[in-house]
Parts: C-alpha cells; structure tokens; sequence
C-alpha cells in the first residue's frame, strides 16, 4: 500500500538523498553517405552521459563529442559493417551550463548509418525542470509541478515558506498510473517555515499548490513558497 508520510524539519529519520540521471537529450537520426549529422544539448549538470548506439546502416562511422567547442576524447566510432549495438557510453565532468554536441561523421560511400542518441545529466532533483522551484500562489489560483520517477524507493518532496506573510498553502500530491491517469494520494496543509513529505512511490508524481487563506483579511493575498523533489532510498 502507498503512503504520505509527512515530519515537521527536523523530526523523524532523515534518508539519504540519491543522485539519479535525468534525461537532457533523446534523438534517433540516418546519417547518409559521407555526410554529417549532430545533435545538441546546453547541459543542466555538472557531469553528463553521452550515450550512442548503432540501430541499422552498414556505414563506418565516427562519433566525436564537443563542450563548448573543444573536443573530448572518446571511443564511440563505429566500424563497417550490418549489424547494431547497445549503448556506448561516455562520461563528461565539469560541463554545468556547456553546449554539448554529438557529431556523426558517415565516412563511407554508398552506406547509411542509423543511430539513437541521449544525453542525460546528474541530478538529485526529480522536479521537471530539475532544480529549486520558487513562486507564489495568488488566491483562486494553483500552481502544478510534476516529477520523474525516481531511482530510489521513495520521494522526500521539500516546501519552504519564502516571505512570510501570514498566509499558508495547500498542496496535493498524485501518482501517474500505468494507464496515464492520475491517483491522489494526499492533500495537506502547509503552515510554517518548512515542510516535509516523504512519499512511498516509485513512479512520477504530480504536485498541486493552491492558496489556502486566510480569507479576506487585506494585504494577505499570496502564499510564496519554494519547493524540490528528491529521490531517496
């Protein structure tokens, strides 16, 4: 059974936060004879994973990996013949906010070379896009976030009061099912400097942020607040 488990900031036991591999890139391409194909991405990650494999063709080909203009090295060339692959991987350290780009250089005459490319990038926030998320919430209104799934067992989702203003938040938090439909597993009401929600699930979640009152008082009309999601075990 799924369940909400929600502490106070510094009450109960704190797991370990886990860093997962979040999706920057997905492309598939055909590189024709002696042509070139690439494909890029600006990283949001200090360390990326280029991977690349062959799905079809009998071209050789190969494959170089540039940041910010200056080439890396790597093994991901592809020799002659008709056959495919899994992925090869290549590791990049040091590229948060670089462009990233996968040339694939065909250097055969007559062949095709098939591929599918991606490039995924450290992070140990599972909000899309990864990282702190800062707003408020305006009466009437409500606010929507949504998560990948994580590579651990649980979601530690993380809500901070960021102006205080005598105001508090409600927020709700689904789970995507199989199907593509959306479950609600609990709704709270957040008050205070910070809260945490400890959410036993390992598939995407949807966060709902909505303002919760006080009503009708004058000057109080916003709840601001920042929130993240992090995947722990």
């Amino acid at each position: 059974m799924l369940f909400v488990l929600v502490t106070l900031s510094g009450i109960g036991r704190q797991a370990s936060a886990q860093t997962c591999y979040a999706e920057m890139l997905s492309e598939t391409g055909t590189v024709l004879s002696a042509k070139k194909g690439q494909v890029s991405v600006r990283s949001s990650a200090d360390q990326a994973v280029v991977k690349i494999a062959k799905t079809g063709g009998r071209a050789k080909t190969d494959v170089r990996v540039y940041v910010d203009g200056q080439l890396r090295p790597s093994d991901l060339n592809f020799a002659n013949g008709n056959y495919t692959t899994d992925y090869r991987n290549l590791t990049l350290n040091n590229v948060q906010g670089k462009n990233i780009m996968v040339q694939v250089d065909n250097k055969s005459v007559g062949h095709t070379f098939s591929y599918a490319v991606k490039i995924e990038g450290e992070t140990r926030s599972l909000i899309r896009p990864a990282g702190l998320q800062e707003d408020k919430v305006l009466v009437n209104q409500k606010k929507t976030y949504y998560t990948r799934a994580t590579c651990g067992n649980r979601v530690r989702i993380l809500m901070r009061e960021t102006k205080s203003a005598r105001s508090y938040g409600k927020i709700e938090i689904s789970e995507q099912q199989a199907n593509g439909s959306w479950t609600l597993l609990e709704n709270y009401t957040a008050i205070g400097d910070k809260k945490i929600f400890i959410v036993d699930s390992d598939r995407p979640l949807k966060i709902e942020i909505s303002y919760g009152g006080p009503w009708n008082i004058p000057g109080v009309a916003a709840y601001h607040y920042s929130i993240n999601a992090l995947s722990i075990d």
